[in-house]
């Protein structure tokens, strides 16, 4: 675990407090809390849209490249009642089974993934028919 990685994964939630109060919160709501069924959300971070899944997700994959981050998040599943299970795996190559995701988030994270292109491939890939 690199230095720089544990050090932006302790400030992170902190360094975004004042956007998730400024608005990116009530978009997480809104948007997360429609999800059902199994999800797949790539690049987690700290956990910051844990909050927003609702009832109708059966269960929750989570994943994390960054082991500084993906050790943060293991921390706040506690307080989850979902089943919930953290991969470390980057966006790029993404290890399950072609269409087995019903819904796939990610948020604040294409941007810094090397290759957008063959993350959102990755995607596309897992999620069901008519999955979104």
């Amino acid at each position: 675990m690199s230095l720089f990685g544990r050090v932006v994964a302790a400030g992170y939630d902190m360094t975004m407090a004042s956007t998730e109060k400024a608005g990116l919160s009530a978009h997480r709501k809104k948007l997360i809390g429609m999800v059902t069924g199994r999800v797949l959300e790539i690049g987690a971070g700290t956990g910051a849209n844990l909050p927003f899944y609702g009832e109708g997700v059966e269960e929750l994959v989570i994943t994390e490249p960054e082991d500084a981050m993906a050790a943060r998040l293991e921390r706040k599943l506690g307080n989850h009642s979902l089943p919930v299970r953290v991969v470390r795996a980057s966006a790029e190559s993404l290890p399950f089974e072609d269409g087995s995701f019903d819904f796939a988030v990610s948020t604040l994270v294409l941007c810094s993934v090397e290759d957008p292109l063959r993350a959102l491939g990755e995607i596309r890939r897992l999620l069901k028919p008519g999955g979104q």
